[in-house]
């Protein structure tokens, strides 16, 4: 499972607005195998250094916020209240994304090890997921769902990792193509068009060895951002009496499709900016505006 570029966009798709991404050339393998134990046993391994672990669907294990482990208890207890039971397994984990590294290697971790495992059980052949999950896009909303503890369609959400993020890092790394960049949007979910990479263009990615954690201690300053347009959104939705599910939503009620930055100047998105408080929430939501309406269609 590969990492994601995020090229344009930053933070655009938990609101459901526009993002320009891209899957890197390095990522995260996972091979399950059936072994001895209870249903619900998942054993795992390593090899970007993190301890084995041994799991049970359903049990708190203790594992501190942000360890690996966390991830692979989050994807089997999500797929597991699902799709049903789970054999006994062992995951074997290979990668060579550097973790925390700013390009996903967390959120490829639960889709790599979410489809080993669907694929171990049987999970991916049963009609029930053929019907909420027919297609890679709606895989990747499903397992942005499992990271999020979101529901997805018929699928009931879970507890999560902790982080409020979308759909972008899931979408990216299983819908990506080799030289493509993705131009897609989250209200609705859809990949609106696929760009070349220019061929004497390349991105160079320098890990300074600063994590980019977004679990443990980070979680909250992580949050901060999709918790505040959830607010506004709130508010917006008790002004209107609309019911939007996005902010994204909401703004194309104001103005429909239009992009540019007469578009993201435009005075009819007042009546949302006017809901806002000065400060921080204000500026993230120009921030949005700017980045979904004027860059990412630039």
């Amino acid at each position: 499972m590969p990492g994601r570029i995020e090229f344009l966009g930053k933070h655009t798709d938990y609101a459901g607005g526009n993002v320009l991404v891209g899957a890197v050339d390095r990522g995260v393998s996972a091979v399950a195998e059936q072994v001895d134990g209870a249903a619900g046993f998942l054993s795992a391994t390593t090899t970007a250094g993190g301890e084995p672990v041994s799991l049970q669907a359903g049990m708190d294990h203790g594992l501190a916020a942000g360890h690996w482990g966390r991830y692979l208890q989050t994807v089997l207890d999500r797929l597991t209240a699902n799709f049903g039971p789970s054999v006994p397994a062992h995951l074997t984990i290979t990668s060579d994304l550097p973790p925390a590294s700013g390009m996903s290697s967390s959120s490829a971790l639960i889709c790599a090890s979410a489809l080993a495992l669907a694929d171990l059980n049987g999970w991916s052949s049963t009609e029930l997921w053929r019907r909420n999950i027919p297609d890679r896009l709606s895989l990747a909303g499903y397992l942005a769902g499992v990271e999020a503890g979101r529901p997805w369609r018929e699928l009931l959400g879970a507890e999560g990792v902790g982080t409020q993020g979308g759909s972008e890092d899931h979408t990216g790394m299983l819908c990506g193509e080799a030289d493509t960049l993705l131009l897609a949007r989250f209200a609705p979910m859809e990949i609106r068009e696929r760009v070349a990479f220019p061929e004497d263009w390349a991105i160079v990615v320098g890990v300074s060895g600063v994590l980019a954690e977004k679990t443990g201690a980070a979680l909250a300053n992580y949050n901060r951002g999709p918790l505040t347009l959830r607010s506004v959104l709130a508010r917006w939705n008790k002004s209107t009496g609309r019911q939007d599910a996005f902010l994204a939503s909401a703004v194309a009620c104001l103005i429909g499709e239009a992009t540019g930055e007469e578009a993201a100047g435009s005075p009819e998105l007042h009546r949302l900016l006017d809901l806002t408080e000065p400060g921080y929430e204000r500026g993230r939501v120009e921030q949005f505006l700017i980045e979904s309406l004027v860059l990412v269609p630039a």
